[in-house]
C-alpha cells in the first residue's frame, strides 16, 4: 500500500513540476510561430504542437494568409497647355 501512495505522489510531483515550467502552443497551419529565447529570436516553428520553456522561452505567432486590400481609384491631373 505504502508502494502504491508514493507512486501516486510522484505522479502527482512530476505532473506539477511539468507544468510549472513547460508549455504547449499549437500553430495553426495558416500561422507561424516565432520563437524567442531569452528575447532573441531562435527560429521560426512550422504548424503543429510544440513544447517549450516557459521561463526562457516565448512563442509569436504570425498570420501568413494573403489579404486583399482595395485600392480606390485616383483621378490623373493632366497638365494642358
Amino acid at each position: 500500500m505504502d508502494k502504491v501512495l508514493t507512486a501516486i505522489g510522484l505522479v502527482a510531483v512530476v505532473t506539477v513540476i511539468f507544468r510549472v515550467f513547460l508549455r504547449k502552443e499549437t500553430v495553426y497551419e495558416f500561422e507561424r510561430g516565432l520563437l524567442f529565447r531569452k528575447g532573441l529570436l531562435s527560429h521560426t516553428l512550422l504548424p503543429g504542437q510544440h513544447w517549450y520553456l516557459r521561463m526562457h522561452s516565448s512563442i509569436q505567432k504570425a498570420d501568413i494568409r494573403l489579404r486583399t486590400i482595395s485600392v480606390p481609384s485616383q483621378e490623373v491631373l493632366r497638365a494642358r497647355s
